[in-house]
């Protein structure tokens, strides 16, 4: 028996297929796996499902026996962009471009993972709700405020798209507003992007602060869907991804490379891999010992600091502070390459593992390469590692 769903599943997959083959990925529906809530994509390498909520009228993507990393993140790429620019799951009819809708966004940190949640509400009914998770280098050590800055972008995004002009955002953190609206200075790259991206969109907002957790009820939906979206991909990730005394270690160095200018020297003392990957580095500027840090590795997060070895107290705050700097979302695709090819080159002659720069030049080779891209096996040589910025510096058309 078909399914209620059938014509929309079949036709965002055709959508998305094409999206995907626009991108220089070649990928097929099939129609023979339509279910009642889902339907696949054959890709060079495994499948793309498609998964459909009606309670929310959102589409949901998923790999299914996709090996390759670089892949996949183009999937993904993709994906992101058609969600964020989709109207499927809001009906146009119930659209009303000239009054002002109700935003309300929140934030949340589960077990490593920053998320983002966000109901649009017109008159009396949510015309539209999202969420999502970001990434290590998005949410730096910001944790839940850099999730409640995406939900604001996104809602943004959503109204612009979406021909709305005015908009009440209705959040719980000061800084929210007072970033966009600069009573606050932006200092750090995430909360200068997020005050340029607000000014960009052009969308005319009015600011509400509510407290949290009150029983006000589109704001804990918002927060229902940010914890959920943490939740959920925590777990993922807790299976999938392990961090090894090679990643920890590799961070480390670029934390020392940061430092150096700064007046600071870290020097490794210590390491093991077992029962949880550590490293541990003398802390000191001039003749003045600061003490130890230590940097730990676990299941689904990347490497982290512990100051509690630094001393005296008030150089655990110095230390604190450069390390969030070190890991603040960068701007441009590019800065974050750029920077790590700096803290690398001067190692360019050792047999060291540089995968934080591999990391970053397969994020941007994944958008602006239709080639894959083989981060196992160019990760340990800085030299092939130069030859694949470069490509990525050429200007596209």
């Amino acid at each position: 028996m078909p399914s209620e769903y059938a014509d929309l599943l079949i036709k965002r997959a055709q959508e998305f297929a094409a999206q995907l083959q626009s991108a220089g990925v070649p990928a097929t529906v099939q129609k023979t796996t339509l279910r009642e809530y889902s339907i696949k994509l054959d890709l060079t390498q495994g499948r793309a499902v498609l998964y459909y909520k009606p309670k929310k009228a959102q589409f949901q993507c998923q790999s299914e026996n996709v090996p390759d990393e670089a892949l996949w993140s183009q999937v993904l790429a993709c994906w992101e962009d058609r969600r964020t620019t989709s109207a499927a799951s809001v009906p146009t009819s119930a659209l009303q471009p000239d009054t002002v809708v109700e935003v309300y966004v929140d934030g949340s940190w589960v077990a490593g993972t920053t998320s983002y949640g966000v109901v649009v509400v017109q008159g009396d009914a949510a015309i539209w709700e999202d969420s999502g998770v970001l990434s290590a280098d998005e949410s730096g050590d910001s944790r839940q405020v850099a999730g409640e800055l995406q939900a604001v972008r996104v809602a943004m995004l959503w109204c612009r798209e979406h021909g709305i002009k005015q908009a009440t955002v209705h959040y719980d953190y000061a800084g929210i507003e007072h970033w966009a609206t600069g009573k606050w200075k932006a200092k750090q790259p995430l909360t200068q992007r997020y005050r340029s991206d607000i000014e960009n969109l052009g969308i005319e907002i009015t600011w509400n602060k509510v407290e949290a957790h009150t029983g006000v009820k589109w704001n804990e939906m918002a927060d229902t869907l940010a914890n959920s979206a943490a939740s959920n991909a925590s777990g993922r990730n807790a299976i999938s991804e392990v961090t090894s005394l090679a990643d920890v270690e590799s961070y480390v160095m670029a934390f020392s490379a940061f430092l150096r200018p700064r007046g600071v020297v870290l020097e490794i003392r210590r390491k093991e891999a077992v029962p949880t990957p550590h490293v541990q580095a003398s802390v000191a500027s001039g003749s003045e010992s600061w003490g130890h840090l230590n940097v730990y590795g676990s299941a689904g997060k990347a490497p982290y600091p512990k100051f509690h070895e630094v001393h005296p107290e008030v150089k655990q705050g110095v230390l604190e502070q450069f390390w969030r700097q070190f890991k603040a979302p960068l701007v441009n695709e590019l800065d974050e390459v750029n920077y790590y090819l700096g803290v690398f080159e001067p190692y360019e002659g050792l047999q060291l593992d540089f995968k934080l720069l591999a990391d970053a030049v397969a994020r941007v080779w994944a958008i602006r390469m239709s080639q894959p891209f083989d981060r196992a096996r160019v990760r340990y040589n800085l030299a092939t590692l130069k030859e694949c910025v470069a490509l990525l510096r050429q200007p596209t058309n």
